[in-house]
């Protein structure tokens, strides 16, 4: 895949063909391999800044001390193109479905006392009185 990469930023006929994330993906790709690119999650490309989103801080810090590497890498696969900087980004987390009417705790787990998994609450009909209707003893 990496020398298809190649061959794509070689050609300009082939470039013209390609979008902006397409071009980005591909420059991505050939500057540090399939690899490396597998694991990223989105690549674009503006104002000769490609910006890379990884899926944690700690690839974020592997990325970014490589930093120079990944430049130099970049000028000799994108040709003519000048990549000015590589920016690394975390990505958004993915939502995780969750049981529909639950409401979720801060860990994103159903809360154990959710509306969807408990019966439904007793009425004042059913001999439940409130505190204030209660007689004192």
């Amino acid at each position: 895949m990496e020398r298809a990469g190649r061959i794509i930023l070689g050609r300009a006929s082939l470039r013209q063909c390609l979008d902006v994330t397409q071009f980005a993906w591909a420059l991505w790709r050939g500057a540090v391999g399939s690899r490396v690119a597998n694991r990223t999650v989105r690549v674009y490309l503006e104002d000769a800044v490609l910006t890379v989103e990884v899926p944690d801080e700690i690839w974020q810090r592997q990325l970014e001390s490589l930093k120079p590497q990944i430049l130099a890498n970049l000028g000799r696969v994108a040709g003519d193109v000048a990549i000015r900087d590589v920016v690394f980004r975390v990505a958004a987390p993915k939502k995780q479905p969750g049981v529909a009417g639950a409401i979720a705790s801060p860990q994103g787990r159903p809360a154990p006392h959710s509306l969807a998994t408990s019966k439904a609450l007793p009425s004042m009909s059913e001999g439940v009185q409130p505190v204030w209707r209660r007689k004192r003893s």
